[in-house]
């Protein structure tokens, strides 16, 4: 059978399936790996980062250099991959925007006073993130994947130095943001996929085509012998075998179609046996049709065949021979001829099974030999 219905095709389509199936999910679960291990260190460095930056910028605002403070920052967002970095208050608003807070502190304390230097650009948040931040006191880290970018969110906190200026008010004094892109580790990513699909294809091609070679090798072809050995066998020729010796299924189904071919042979030679058979006994139907003599064929189980005389359905005056023990055909009266019976079953066993002693020998102890037999119409 040849096209989409045979062996060969759906074993080559299924290992087709399996090979991309395989190398589709390797490739996405090693690329899903590599992204979550480089995701997590870049958390990890981010949250560095953000501690170190924000030590930075508080021992410089402890230090009372708010512009210097600033001017690090500005330094900070021009950091390859840094895409913002500002620190909020607990309001949402920018920190140095305005004067608010230096007001505060001159006010609040005496020691120091500080003069107004510039400000920057005022701006607001009020993201979710954020909003969590401030409840929850922790810090966030929010990933968005669409823009390839990640965000950090990390309280700053109103330590002991910081209360001398600021006060004890509030728990937290803001909150420090970092946005960064992701789009070096996305390409990192993508190039290494990329790699993996090229060396997995390579690697399934080359085992694919083993596969495919030792699947021909060892299934395909010896099938496709067995086949044609069928299709011989089919045309008549029951001589033919299957050349195959091997210790395996392949191996055993050639050995059951050797076995139904010869079951075939000699069914066939059965056949023609029995087709002697019959004609040897139609020629003795006819004899016996014709033969003024009582015969009969006794099978191995000492019953009357349906090979005996017309003459002896005449002679008993009954059809029903066939199937009956010579016993019970010849001495019908069981308990009249017990005697009878049991010595003419001792003669039958003894001539059906021995096999040593003399015919002549066995005849001349036979029952009948020289028995009369009472009909039912007086007749001897």
């Amino acid at each position: 059978m040849k096209g989409r219905n045979s062996i060969q095709f759906r074993i080559i389509t299924g290992l087709l399936l399996i090979l991309l199936l395989s190398v589709g999910v390797s490739i996405y679960l090693t690329t899903a790996n590599q992204k979550s291990n480089l995701l997590d260190a870049s958390q990890r460095t981010l949250a560095v980062n953000n501690e170190m930056l924000n030590t930075t910028i508080r021992n410089i605002m402890l230090s009372g250099e708010a512009p210097i403070a600033n001017r690090t920052m500005e330094d900070f967002r021009k950091i390859t991959g840094f895409l913002e970095f500002e620190l909020y208050r607990t309001d949402g608003s920018t920190a140095f925007n305005d004067y608010d807070t230096l007001n505060f502190v001159n006010d609040y304390q005496s020691m120091v006073m500080f003069d107004q230097t510039p400000r920057v650009e005022g701006r607001s948040i009020d993201t979710e993130d954020f909003q969590q931040v401030l409840m929850n006191k922790t810090p966030v880290i929010s990933l968005n994947e669409d823009t390839r970018e990640m965000e950090y969110y990390f309280p700053i906190l109103n330590f002991a130095e910081c209360r001398v200026c600021h006060g004890d008010d509030e728990f937290i004094r803001g909150v420090s943001h970092f946005r960064i892109s992701l789009d070096s580790i996305y390409d990192q990513v993508r190039r290494a996929g990329v790699l993996m699909a090229v060396y997995f294809v390579s690697v399934g091609v080359i085992l694919f085509t083993w596969i495919l070679l030792l699947m021909h090798r060892t299934i395909i072809k010896p099938v496709l012998d067995i086949g044609e050995t069928v299709n011989i066998a089919a045309t008549g020729n029951l001589d033919i075998q299957v050349d195959l010796d091997r210790n395996d299924e392949v191996g055993e189904l050639a050995g059951r179609v050797n076995h139904m071919i010869s079951g075939l042979r000699e069914r066939r030679d059965l056949e023609l046996q029995n087709k002697v058979i019959e004609t040897r006994l139609e020629e003795n139907r006819k004899y016996l049709d014709h033969i003024k003599e009582g015969l009969l064929l006794l099978n191995s189980e000492r019953r009357i065949t349906g090979q005996y005389s017309v003459f002896l359905t005449k002679l008993f005056m009954r059809e029903d021979i066939a199937g009956l023990s010579l016993a019970d055909f010849i001495y019908p009266d069981a308990e009249r001829f017990a005697d009878e019976r049991r010595d003419l079953d001792g003669f039958l066993e003894m001539l059906f099974t021995n096999k040593t002693a003399d015919m002549d020998m066995i005849m001349s102890i036979n029952p009948l030999n020289e028995a009369v037999l009472q009909l039912d119409q007086d007749n001897e």
